[in-house]
Order: structure tokens, then sequence, then C-alpha cells
């Protein structure tokens, strides 16, 4: 049964991350509408730290043991993932986009070294 754990780890931290995204999404659009461009790029910038930070402590949830290994796994796969995006927004004149990905690491580096904290 644990290798279906192992199986899931990375699937199941993505899916929750663009769960959490689109969850955001609509609560920011419910509550806010169009408040102007202040507040959405504050949200923006608060949805992408919690997508970061929830891609790692999923992983570290569904992992079964070696959580400390999944985490820096994760966390490597987060920077990459990161670097990738932030280079194609930069190519597709998409600043703004760009700049959020630097939240998402934060959240990311967050959650990685927080990991062993109780909350």
């Amino acid at each position: 049964m644990k290798y279906l754990r192992w199986i899931a780890v990375f699937p199941c931290a993505l899916l929750s991350s663009v769960l959490i995204s689109g969850v955001f999404f609509y609560l920011q659009n419910f509550f806010y509408g169009d408040k102007g461009i202040g507040a959405s790029i504050i949200l923006e910038c608060i949805t992408s730290t919690l997508v970061g930070t929830v891609f790692i402590i999923i992983g570290i949830y569904i992992a079964p043991e070696h959580k400390d290994k999944t985490a820096k796994i994760l966390f490597i796969v987060s920077c990459v993932l990161c670097a990738v995006l932030f280079v194609l927004n930069i190519n597709l004149n998409q600043k703004l986009a760009a700049f959020y990905t630097i939240f998402t690491l934060l959240g990311s580096y967050y959650s990685y070294k927080m990991r062993n904290k109780k909350l």
C-alpha cells in the first residue's frame, strides 16, 4: 500500500496547488469583484504564496516515510518549475506573472523550512 502513496505524492501535490489557486480565484471574484488593481495584485501574491506552500505540505502529508527527503525533492521541483515559468513569462512579456512566481517560490521555501514545526 505504501507504493500507491509514493505514486500519489507528486500528482496530489500538483492537483492540490491547482485547486487552491482555483478556489482563491473564485473567492477573490466573489468577495472583491473589481476593486482595482491594488487589491488584485495583493490577492494574487497571497494566492501564489499559498500555491507554493500547499504543494510542499500536501506532498509531505501524503508521503508514507522519508518526509524530509520528500520535502527537499518537492522544493527542488518547485524551484525548477518556478524558474521555467519565470523565464517563460518574461519571454512572453508577462512581467506581472513572472513576479508572482517569486511568491510561489517564497511559499515553497517557507513550507520547506517549517516542515518539522507543529502549527
